[in-house]
């Protein structure tokens, strides 16, 4: 039955656990199916990882170490179609978890192992892709920092029509809860009991130098880490952090894109360097920076 140096294997079972039909699908390489669901038509749609690009996936490009697919076979197990993601640009991405989605289309959670392109800077990024019911890709999105070792495992469609993930992450188990278009409601970092997950541990003016917006304005990057040193940014409201500097003027924070923006109230010479300070009013730690224009 083997094709290649191992197969794609999709059994059904009646309810007894007898073997209805057994369907191979490979090439010469590496194939394999890591999620199956059945579909409203009373078919299957599965997640796959190939290597191959002969046989069964002729004509499906993979890139590198392999190909993020999703195959959607009738009742009986024939294929209709193969649909491959790494024909977008990804180099050896990889399929977990696939389900159908309410508008008969799919969503496909695994893993990208693109190195900076299309998703973020790293290695193994989280990838969560929606397709229609053609298995056309609509959007895409990736997830995670710059380390090696982040991937989805599952994924399922919510009541509100979005969309949840778990998967691994080089910074804890990853629960993220995303509407949608692909849009991140709230992320999760699963720890051991005592990580305080919502705790300011440091404070970090990420900008080495200011960036000028207008007459009087410019902007900086920050970012706010917890104790296990994960960005939480986006969860501490800019209320609870008091920013000064060390001209006249005033700041404010948006913790949504971790950008701070500088209004001078008086003529300033541009030329000179600028001094910051950020400091959590919970904690009271505080962060201090020399910034260049």
């Amino acid at each position: 039955m083997n094709k290649g140096s191992a197969d794609a294997i999709l059994v059904k079972f009646d309810k007894s656990g007898t073997t209805e039909w057994i369907k191979d699908i490979g090439g010469s390489d590496s194939d394999r199916l890591n999620s199956v669901q059945q579909t409203s038509d009373g078919g299957y749609v599965a997640a796959c990882s190939s290597d191959s690009t002969d046989g069964d996936f002729t004509g499906i490009r993979n890139k590198d170490t392999g190909g993020a697919i999703i195959i959607k076979f009738n009742k009986n197990g024939t294929t209709e179609w193969i649909k491959n993601f790494s024909d977008s640009g990804f180099a050896g991405s990889e399929f977990s978890s696939v389900q159908q989605t309410s508008d008969g289309g799919y969503v496909a959670a695994g893993t990208s192992f693109l190195k900076g392109g299309y998703l973020v800077a790293g290695y193994e990024k989280m990838l969560l892709v929606k397709f229609n019911k053609s298995g056309t890709s609509e959007w895409f999105k990736g997830f995670g920092g710059a380390k090696c070792g982040d991937k989805f495992n599952s994924v399922q469609q919510t009541s509100d029509g979005g969309y949840v993930a778990v998967g691994d992450s080089t910074d804890g188990a990853t629960l993220i809860k995303s509407d949608n278009t692909a849009i991140t409601v709230d992320s999760t970092v699963l720890r051991p009991t005592g990580v305080n997950a919502s705790a300011v541990s440091k404070i970090d003016l990420v900008s080495t130098q200011l960036t000028n917006t207008g007459n009087n304005t410019a902007i900086f990057k920050y970012k706010i880490l917890n104790t296990a040193g994960i960005n939480i940014t986006q969860k501490i409201p800019a209320s609870q952090i008091k920013a000064a500097a060390s001209v006249n003027s005033s700041i404010t924070l948006d913790p949504l894109t971790g950008t701070g923006t500088i209004t001078f109230t008086a003529s300033y010479d541009f030329s000179k360097p600028i001094s910051i300070t950020l400091i959590d009013s919970e904690s009271s730690i505080t962060k201090t920076s020399t910034l260049n224009n």
